[in-house]
């Protein structure tokens, strides 16, 4: 009997704990459902809980009704309509054009003869060319989106990436990949994901490789390389590159090229606007 009485008791604090629980189906609109779930995470009272319904931009809430009006409120004001966000890069670039290469040419018995392109030799003479130089150029080339406030899309940096290996040990290393497949056709391109904080805008950057992996494209994130600047409506800033990466990462990043023409970046600018139709 004792052991019924404590199970009585059990029950009862329970069901009075829970007793005002209120479960209520709620849309977040366009909302992030991370970032919903990251803001009502924070309101909910210890017994509270949430179920994000992605797929319906709906999130089921069971809490108590001081909660529940505090949830509605803040639902309101994130499934409004976002703001579309112009982000425009512009790298700085050096483009480096060699050009290499030699021809030698003689004259025997009053014959010219040679190999290259080099007449008008005297009689029984020898002539050798050789050519190794270099031109560099720098330009400014630049390219924009626009997207939602908190959602992202890619700008691509690089076509092809000479760096393949380096660029595999690396998420290899930080275990993005996890089998030791091999890579084609690789290039780089950045994420970018501005969102609207109040007056100003934030925008995370974050590097990103695309390759071939087994004929199926695949997009690989180095998330510990993402980078976060804040800027005003308009505003331009300049970003030597990703933050926590190493000059070794960011110089592969950036450079492409083949045998007779290189290109590397010297870094680039961001400029974030509101952008109004």
């Amino acid at each position: 009997m004792r052991y019924l009485a404590v199970l009585s008791v059990y029950f009862f604090c329970v069901l009075s704990l829970h007793a005002d629980r209120v479960d209520k189906i709620y849309s977040f609109g366009s909302a992030d459902p991370r970032e919903v779930e990251e803001v009502l995470k924070g309101v909910l009272s210890p017994e509270g809980k949430i179920v994000i319904l992605r797929d319906k931009a709906k999130v089921l809430v069971q809490d108590n009704a001081g909660v529940h009006e505090l949830v509605g409120l803040l639902l309101t004001d994130m499934a409004k309509p976002r703001p579309n966000i112009k982000v425009e890069v512009i790298f700085n670039e050096d483009t480096s054009n060699k050009q290499r290469g030699g021809d030698v040419g003689f004259r025997a018995g009053g014959r010219d003869i040679q190999v290259g392109n080099r007449p008008g030799l005297p009689r029984n003479s020898i002539d050798i060319n050789l050519m190794n130089q270099t031109t560099t150029t720098s330009r400014s080339s630049g390219q924009f989106l626009v997207v939602q406030s908190g959602l992202s899309a890619a700008i691509r940096v690089l076509q092809e990436v000479p760096y393949v290996d380096y660029f595999f040990n690396y998420a290899y290393g930080h275990g993005y990949i996890t089998t030791q497949t091999q890579w084609r056709d690789i290039g780089s391109q950045m994420s970018v994901r501005p969102t609207l904080r109040g007056n100003l805008i934030e925008v995370v950057l974050m590097p990103q490789i695309t390759a071939l992996v087994d004929g199926n494209p695949m997009v690989i994130d180095y998330r510990d390389l993402a980078t976060t600047v804040m800027v005003a409506n308009g505003q331009e800033v300049s970003i030597g590159g990703f933050q926590g990466a190493g000059d070794e990462f960011n110089r592969n990043f950036f450079m492409g090229g083949n045998r007779t023409q290189t290109s590397q970046s010297t870094g680039f600018k961001i400029r974030a606007t509101v952008f109004e139709y």
